[in-house]
């Protein structure tokens, strides 16, 4: 469930598939934080997930090519059960979708 007031915004920033994180929980909503959008909801249909390797705002190294973007979005892949992302480079975002072995953190 999603506190009322956040339907809207839920809606435009198309939540599903997204990886977000457990903010604080309060009263019947708990608050999620997703790529710096928070949301109240209802806690009863998100699954917990191992922490992912690389974080928002991470530079890395993608490919073979080793191409050198920052990540931008975390999903979450249920058949191979396991961490997508996809990064941008020079401030445009690439389609590719990269899994943690295609990716090498920037140091």
């Amino acid at each position: 469930m999603i506190h009322p007031d956040d339907l809207d915004k839920i809606r435009e920033f198309r939540i599903h598939g997204k990886l977000v994180s457990l903010e604080k929980i309060a009263g019947n909503y708990s608050v999620i934080n997703c790529d710096g959008e928070r949301f109240r909801v209802s806690l009863e249909r998100f699954q917990s997930l191992p922490a992912p390797r690389y974080l928002y705002g991470q530079e890395v190294t993608a490919g073979e090519k080793l191409i050198r973007g920052i990540v931008r979005q975390i999903g979450w892949h249920h058949k191979r059960g396991e961490h997508t992302y996809y990064i941008s480079v020079e401030g445009k975002p690439k389609k590719t979708r990269y899994f943690e072995c295609d990716l090498q953190l920037i140091k």
